[in-house]
């Protein structure tokens, strides 16, 4: 399996009221697996969780909220999620090779 990458900027798709809606494409499908090593990826913050993230594997898309009145900013979200996406990729990888 080829590593899932972010491709492109995050895309501000919705506005709920007070929420910002925001989607990622993603190079690939990701598989069951890799999710799973997404969501559970070690490091996060109680702002930024991969476990608040709706994860859309045929569409290829990853999408996230941020409140209005939040101090987390997208940049901030836009790097943890190359880090979970680097972990998930990591993980998939070593699952494969044993």
């Amino acid at each position: 399996m080829q590593p899932i990458k972010r491709s492109g900027p995050p895309r501000l798709s919705e506005v709920r009221g007070h929420t910002f809606v925001w989607t990622l494409r993603l190079s690939g499908g990701p598989s069951g697996k890799w999710v799973e090593a997404f969501k559970n990826s070690p490091e996060h913050t109680i702002a930024c969780s991969p476990k608040m993230m709706t994860i859309s594997p045929r569409d290829r898309l990853l999408v996230f909220e941020i409140m209005e009145d939040e101090d987390t900013t997208v940049s901030t979200w836009i790097r943890l999620i190359d880090r979970w996406i680097e972990s998930a990729n990591a993980a998939v990888a070593q699952r494969s090779e044993k």
